[in-house]
Protein backbone atom coordinates (compact mmCIF):
# COMPACT_ATOMS: atom_id res chain seq x y z
CA UNK A 1 0.00 0.00 0.00
CA UNK A 2 2.94 2.64 0.40
CA UNK A 3 3.91 2.22 -3.15
CA UNK A 4 0.58 3.51 -3.94
CA UNK A 5 -0.15 0.23 -6.61
CA UNK A 6 -1.23 -3.09 -6.40
CA UNK A 7 -5.14 -4.45 -6.13
CA UNK A 8 -7.74 -2.99 -6.80
CA UNK A 9 -9.70 -4.41 -3.92
CA UNK A 10 -8.38 -5.80 -0.95
CA UNK A 11 -10.39 -7.99 2.24
CA UNK A 12 -9.86 -6.61 5.62
CA UNK A 13 -11.09 -9.35 7.34
CA UNK A 14 -10.10 -8.18 10.47
CA UNK A 15 -12.55 -5.02 12.19
CA UNK A 16 -9.94 -2.51 13.15
CA UNK A 17 -7.37 -3.39 10.23
CA UNK A 18 -8.63 -1.05 7.86
CA UNK A 19 -8.31 2.38 9.84
CA UNK A 20 -4.69 1.43 9.98
CA UNK A 21 -4.70 1.77 6.33
CA UNK A 22 -7.59 4.94 5.35
CA UNK A 23 -4.80 7.30 3.48
CA UNK A 24 -4.33 4.27 1.61
CA UNK A 25 -8.05 3.10 0.79
CA UNK A 26 -10.79 4.95 -1.92
CA UNK A 27 -14.17 5.41 -0.06
CA UNK A 28 -16.97 3.61 -0.67
CA UNK A 29 -19.83 5.36 0.84
CA UNK A 30 -21.98 5.11 -2.65
CA UNK A 31 -21.37 1.48 -2.54
CA UNK A 32 -22.57 1.21 1.32
CA UNK A 33 -25.38 3.49 1.11
CA UNK A 34 -26.81 1.99 -1.67
CA UNK A 35 -26.53 -1.47 0.08
CA UNK A 36 -27.96 -0.06 2.84
CA UNK A 37 -31.12 0.49 1.11
CA UNK A 38 -31.58 -2.95 -0.01
CA UNK A 39 -30.90 -4.33 3.94
CA UNK A 40 -32.79 -3.75 6.86
CA UNK A 41 -29.48 -2.13 8.02
CA UNK A 42 -25.46 -2.85 7.85
CA UNK A 43 -23.58 -4.06 10.29
CA UNK A 44 -23.02 -1.64 13.35
CA UNK A 45 -18.87 -1.97 13.15
CA UNK A 46 -19.31 -0.54 9.43
CA UNK A 47 -19.71 2.95 11.66
CA UNK A 48 -16.37 3.19 13.24
CA UNK A 49 -15.08 3.15 9.43
CA UNK A 50 -16.72 6.39 8.56
CA UNK A 51 -13.72 8.62 8.42
CA UNK A 52 -13.45 12.31 8.32
CA UNK A 53 -15.60 15.17 7.38
CA UNK A 54 -18.58 13.66 5.18
CA UNK A 55 -18.31 10.63 7.41
CA UNK A 56 -16.63 8.74 4.25
CA UNK A 57 -16.93 4.86 4.34
CA UNK A 58 -13.49 2.96 3.73
CA UNK A 59 -14.53 -0.54 4.58
CA UNK A 60 -18.16 -2.30 2.80
CA UNK A 61 -19.21 -4.91 5.30
CA UNK A 62 -19.70 -7.79 3.08
CA UNK A 63 -20.41 -10.84 5.49
CA UNK A 64 -21.76 -11.48 8.51
CA UNK A 65 -21.23 -14.85 10.68
CA UNK A 66 -23.88 -15.20 13.20
CA UNK A 67 -21.95 -17.21 16.14
CA UNK A 68 -24.23 -19.02 17.84
CA UNK A 69 -23.42 -21.30 20.44
CA UNK A 70 -24.57 -24.84 21.04
CA UNK A 71 -24.40 -26.93 24.11
CA UNK A 72 -25.22 -30.59 24.50
CA UNK A 73 -28.42 -30.53 27.19
CA UNK A 74 -28.03 -33.63 28.25
CA UNK A 75 -24.57 -32.89 29.54
CA UNK A 76 -25.56 -29.60 30.91
CA UNK A 77 -28.64 -31.61 32.56
CA UNK A 78 -26.83 -34.19 34.17
CA UNK A 79 -26.92 -34.80 37.96
CA UNK A 80 -23.04 -33.91 37.79
CA UNK A 81 -23.70 -30.86 36.24
CA UNK A 82 -27.25 -29.81 37.44
CA UNK A 83 -28.36 -27.13 35.07
CA UNK A 84 -32.04 -26.33 35.55
CA UNK A 85 -33.73 -23.59 32.98
CA UNK A 86 -35.89 -23.17 36.90
CA UNK A 87 -33.09 -20.43 37.83
CA UNK A 88 -34.22 -18.02 39.65
CA UNK A 89 -31.00 -15.46 37.99
CA UNK A 90 -29.83 -16.42 34.47
CA UNK A 91 -26.70 -18.72 34.40
CA UNK A 92 -24.38 -19.65 31.69
CA UNK A 93 -21.48 -21.39 30.68
CA UNK A 94 -18.84 -19.49 33.63
CA UNK A 95 -21.54 -20.32 36.45
CA UNK A 96 -21.55 -23.96 35.05
CA UNK A 97 -17.62 -24.65 34.01
CA UNK A 98 -16.31 -26.06 36.62
CA UNK A 99 -18.12 -28.83 37.00
CA UNK A 100 -18.62 -29.36 33.23
CA UNK A 101 -14.53 -29.85 33.15
CA UNK A 102 -15.00 -32.10 36.24
CA UNK A 103 -17.47 -34.48 34.21
CA UNK A 104 -15.16 -34.71 31.06
CA UNK A 105 -16.88 -32.23 28.89
CA UNK A 106 -15.10 -28.83 29.31
CA UNK A 107 -16.53 -25.55 27.84
CA UNK A 108 -14.88 -24.76 24.65
CA UNK A 109 -14.02 -21.73 22.33
CA UNK A 110 -11.20 -20.46 20.43
CA UNK A 111 -8.78 -18.00 22.33
CA UNK A 112 -6.42 -18.12 19.26
CA UNK A 113 -5.89 -15.83 16.72
CA UNK A 114 -8.29 -16.89 14.47
CA UNK A 115 -11.37 -15.38 12.95
CA UNK A 116 -13.85 -17.70 15.28
CA UNK A 117 -11.76 -15.95 18.46
CA UNK A 118 -12.18 -12.62 17.25
CA UNK A 119 -15.95 -12.81 16.17
CA UNK A 120 -16.60 -15.14 19.33
CA UNK A 121 -14.97 -12.81 21.78
CA UNK A 122 -15.99 -9.73 20.11
CA UNK A 123 -19.85 -10.79 19.84
CA UNK A 124 -19.26 -10.89 23.82
CA UNK A 125 -18.06 -7.23 24.27
CA UNK A 126 -20.91 -5.79 21.86
CA UNK A 127 -23.13 -7.58 24.08
CA UNK A 128 -22.11 -6.00 26.93
CA UNK A 129 -21.44 -2.69 25.52
CA UNK A 130 -17.60 -2.94 25.03
CA UNK A 131 -16.50 -1.47 21.99
CA UNK A 132 -13.16 -0.63 20.39
CA UNK A 133 -13.76 2.66 18.92
CA UNK A 134 -16.21 5.35 19.86
CA UNK A 135 -19.57 5.95 17.72
CA UNK A 136 -17.34 8.20 16.10
CA UNK A 137 -14.89 6.60 15.04
CA UNK A 138 -12.39 9.13 16.33
CA UNK A 139 -11.70 7.51 20.55
CA UNK A 140 -10.20 4.32 21.26
CA UNK A 141 -12.78 2.84 23.46
CA UNK A 142 -11.30 -0.40 24.77
CA UNK A 143 -10.04 0.50 27.72
CA UNK A 144 -13.71 0.38 29.76
CA UNK A 145 -15.14 -0.84 32.44
CA UNK A 146 -17.28 -2.95 29.93
CA UNK A 147 -14.52 -4.58 28.29
CA UNK A 148 -12.93 -5.34 31.54
CA UNK A 149 -16.73 -6.83 32.86
CA UNK A 150 -15.85 -9.11 29.58
CA UNK A 151 -11.97 -10.02 30.22
CA UNK A 152 -13.30 -10.89 33.83
CA UNK A 153 -15.99 -13.39 31.96
CA UNK A 154 -13.27 -14.60 29.86
CA UNK A 155 -10.88 -15.65 32.50
CA UNK A 156 -13.66 -17.65 34.60
CA UNK A 157 -14.42 -19.23 31.77
CA UNK A 158 -10.58 -20.11 30.66
CA UNK A 159 -9.62 -21.44 33.89
CA UNK A 160 -12.15 -24.25 33.11
CA UNK A 161 -11.15 -25.18 29.36
CA UNK A 162 -8.24 -27.31 28.09
CA UNK A 163 -5.22 -25.17 26.94
CA UNK A 164 -5.82 -26.26 23.45
CA UNK A 165 -7.97 -23.31 22.84
CA UNK A 166 -5.17 -21.73 22.58
CA UNK A 167 -4.19 -23.28 19.09
CA UNK A 168 -7.71 -24.07 17.62
CA UNK A 169 -7.51 -23.49 13.79
CA UNK A 170 -11.20 -21.94 12.00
Amino acid sequence: MGAKSGHDLVAHFANGLPALFKDSLVDVTDIADRAAKHVRRLDPCGRGHRQGRGQVVRLFPDFLVPFLSSWRTDVWESPAVGYTKDHSRPAGPSDFSPKLKAAGNPVGCAVSQTSDAEHTWRSLMWSNGAYEFSKDGKTVTIDSPETRTVLNFAKSLYANMENSVLSWPT
